[in-house]
């Protein structure tokens, strides 16, 4: 008899936990299905705002020519140390097989 019941509560328990597998992957679908929609809608009330007014203060227009890639070298350097430090730094943290 006691066989009986451990069989019945090992069921039971098999089955809520495939209950609740099912209602957490749900739950994660509609989750971020709402964050992405309610960021979405954010997003659009942020866009169109009315241009600023001309007779408001005016500061003098920025200087042709602007340099925009101007430590293009060095920020590519970094980035490539970086990316090799995060790499050896992974490789060390794995477990390699003997």
């Amino acid at each position: 008899m006691c066989l009986f019941y451990r069989k019945l509560y090992l069921i039971e328990n098999y089955s809520l936990r495939m209950i609740y597998a099912k209602f957490m992957k749900l739950f994660k679908i509609v989750f971020f299905s709402l964050m992405i929609f309610v960021l979405g809608i954010f997003n659009a009330f942020a866009a169109n705002h009315a241009p600023p007014s001309p007779t408001g203060r005016r500061r003098p227009p920025p200087p042709p020519g602007l340099p925009i890639d101007e430590n293009i070298l060095t920020l590519m350097l970094v980035a490539l140390v970086l990316g090799i430090y995060i790499i050896y730094r992974f490789k060390l943290k794995q477990k390699t097989p003997i």
